[in-house]
């Protein structure tokens, strides 16, 4: 079960099907600021994506720990595939409305929900043996591969077909992915001991109130994974909305209001963090991982910073390739921390409510950050959510048990 060959087929399957959610993203957040004009609808156009993850993330990790993961895997896909494809076809029947837009991207991020905590839960089960952090390091930042495959293809095709159909290709990315996981050994992702009310699973079986009271329970009484949630919970509730709001109203507002420069931005950006991943891995074995993504969140807030004396297109790659460096040194520590610290039959749940403080707390950014532009210069609003994200680190700094943490 653990071979190499698992872990290929998931990683070529995430990097597909995330490089068509980079691509929705592009799609979505400029029709509805083409659409409305207006930051504050726009942020409630990219919250859409990421409240799933406060309504019902911790319940999908729940989910992943009980039924087989592969399984979930699967059906998530094929629902979001469906659903994605429903934009254009509204599109061409010409009933295609923001609302419309909204509602479509909430359902399909709430079928993300199930599938992110199996997914994270499944590396351990197929990761050859000694190669976690490895592993890890493919899987969590084939992200950052696919937002430079997916942005950069929108780019190209953009000016030839328009936005609309960006969405087919989003959907025929869900389909790849879900032939992949097909092809991962079946007996991957099973749940092999009986799921209990207790950690040690010593118990009778659990209700439901029960098996979400553990996850949340576990995390709380361990004060590593308490600080961790909490840093990372206002960490994104500050600078998230720059790069899901303020920079594509960056690009409408200071650049050349062209959507393919949107995107093209957003490719340089996943540039930065393919060169940032073997750096994480590297210093991930010289500094505790507590430090390590403390010193990612500072880098990530200041770095953004740079972009207010910025005036063209060369200048604002340029930056954003140097701040989307540090992307990989928040995002491989703090998730080989996770797997190291919490028990196997815990980690679908705790990586939902890791999922619940990163996306969820994003979705809230959204809308603050959206809203800022529409009251404030664009440019000013990435320097204040900028410093104000990286004073998040700083406070991480002043508690020993985050900062000292390693295994």
């Amino acid at each position: 079960m653990r071979s190499h060959r698992n872990i290929l087929l998931l990683w070529i399957g995430q990097v597909i099907s995330q490089a068509g959610d980079s691509i929705y993203q592009i799609a979505v957040i400029w029709l509805l600021l083409q659409m409305t004009g207006r930051g504050t609808i726009t942020g409630i156009g990219a919250m859409s994506a990421y409240l799933p993850v406060l309504i019902f993330g911790i319940m999908g990790g729940i989910i992943s720990d009980i039924f087989d993961r592969r399984k979930v895997m699967i059906f998530a896909d094929g629902v979001r595939a469906v659903l994605v494809l429903t934009i254009p076809l509204l599109w061409f029947t010409g009933n295609l409305t923001p609302f419309y837009l909204m509602l479509i991207t909430f359902l399909t991020g709430c079928f993300a929900t199930i599938f992110n905590p199996a997914r994270d839960s499944i590396v351990p089960d197929i990761a050859p043996e000694g190669k976690l952090e490895l592993a890890n390091s493919l899987i969590q930042t084939s992200w950052q591969l696919a937002m430079f495959i997916g942005p950069a293809f929108a780019g190209l095709l953009i000016p030839i077909t328009g936005i609309y159909h960006l969405f087919e290709v989003d959907s025929l990315t869900f389909l790849i992915s879900l032939i992949c996981i097909l092809f991962i050994s079946s007996g991957a992702g099973k749940i092999s001991v009986p799921f209990t009310r207790d950690i040690n699973h010593t118990k009778t079986k659990a209700k439901f109130i029960w098996q979400l009271k553990d996850g949340i329970s576990y995390t709380w009484k361990d004060r590593r994974l308490r600080f961790l949630m909490t840093i990372t919970f206002f960490y994104n509730l500050l600078l998230m909305g720059i790069p899901l709001v303020a920079t594509p109203i960056f690009v409408k507002k200071v650049l050349d209001n062209r959507p393919e420069t949107f995107a093209w931005l957003q490719a340089v950006y996943a540039g930065g963090m393919l060169v940032g991943a073997p750096l994480a891995v590297y210093l991930s074995k010289k500094v505790k991982k507590g430090s390590l993504l403390l010193i990612g969140i500072i880098l990530d807030g200041l770095s953004f910073c740079p972009l207010a004396i910025v005036s063209s297109n060369a200048t604002a790659f340029f930056l954003m390739w140097l701040h989307s460096i540090v992307i990989p040194i928040i995002v491989v520590p703090r998730t080989t921390l996770l797997q190291q610290i919490v028990p196997r039959n815990l980690w679908g749940r705790v990586f939902a409510i890791l999922s619940v403080a990163v996306t969820g707390s994003s979705s809230l950014s959204s809308i603050i950050v959206g809203a800022a532009c529409d009251f404030m210069d664009v440019r000013m609003v990435i320097v204040l959510f900028g410093c104000l994200s990286a004073g998040t680190g700083v406070i991480g700094f002043l508690l020993p048990d985050l900062r000292n943490s390693d295994s």
